[in-house]
C-alpha cells in the first residue's frame, strides 16, 4: 500500500505578508517573495526562511509601511534589511529607488537568492 503523502502545515506568516503586500500595492510597490524560500518551494522542501522583496519603495518607505504592522528594526551590513519584532520575515526595500527587479537582484549574493516569485 502506498504511503499517504504528508502535507505541510499552512505558514502563519504568508498571511500577514498577503496583508503587508497588499498594502504595499496601495501605495506602488510591488511584494515579492526571493532566495531560498522560493527555491524551497519549487523543490517541494518545507520553507524555513522567508524573504521578500518590496520593491518600488524606498527603505524609508518600506519602514513606514511595516510600521503599519507592528515594531520594526533595521539590520544589514551590504543592504538594509527590515524586520518586524513579531515576525520572522526580512524585507528588503529599493535602497536605489528605481531598481525593477533584475536590478534589486543584483544586489543578492547568489545566483539562487536571485529567483523570485
Amino acid at each position: 500500500m502506498a504511503e499517504k503523502p504528508v502535507m505541510p502545515r499552512p505558514d502563519p506568516r504568508k498571511n500577514r505578508i498577503a496583508k503587508i503586500a497588499a498594502a504595499a500595492a496601495e501605495v506602488g510597490g510591488r511584494a515579492l517573495y526571493v532566495g531560498g524560500c522560493v527555491r524551497d518551494q519549487a523543490m517541494g522542501r518545507p520553507i524555513r526562511d522567508l524573504d521578500v522583496e518590496l520593491l518600488g519603495l524606498s527603505i524609508e518607505a518600506a519602514q513606514a509601511l511595516l510600521d503599519q504592522f507592528g515594531a520594526t528594526f533595521r539590520m544589514g551590513q551590504s543592504y538594509t534589511v527590515l524586520r518586524l519584532r513579531d515576525l520572522d520575515v526580512d524585507f528588503t526595500a529599493d535602497d536605489q529607488h528605481g531598481l525593477d527587479f533584475a536590478a534589486a537582484a543584483t544586489r543578492r549574493d547568489l545566483t539562487l537568492n536571485s529567483m523570485a516569485i
